[in-house]
């Protein structure tokens, strides 16, 4: 699992990349850096185009991340879901 920042230092990434797995393994550690740059009322974005796996554990850190910006006031946008059958856009 790899995590890119795009934007600024001082404030939450214009965009995060992430790449490899997002599951049981390496949550805990995707989720504690999502939850870290989230600030009120902003908007984080996470490029998952480079994603190759997300299980249910992966599928739930996303939701919670979701939840939690919501309850900041900002949101969650997920991009790079096009075609990936896992996180949306896919076939099943």
């Amino acid at each position: 699992m790899s995590i890119d920042f795009v934007g600024s230092a001082r404030r939450a990434p214009e965009i995060m990349r992430l790449t490899g797995r997002i599951d049981a393994t390496t949550g805990n550690a995707v989720l504690h850096l999502l939850l870290e740059v989230l600030e009120p009322d902003r908007v984080l974005v996470v490029d998952l185009s480079g994603v190759d796996g997300m299980d249910d554990a992966g599928r739930e850190i996303l939701a919670t991340v979701r939840r939690q910006a919501i309850v900041l006031g900002g949101e969650l946008h997920l991009i790079g879901t096009d075609g990936h059958p896992l996180v949306g856009g896919g076939a099943p």
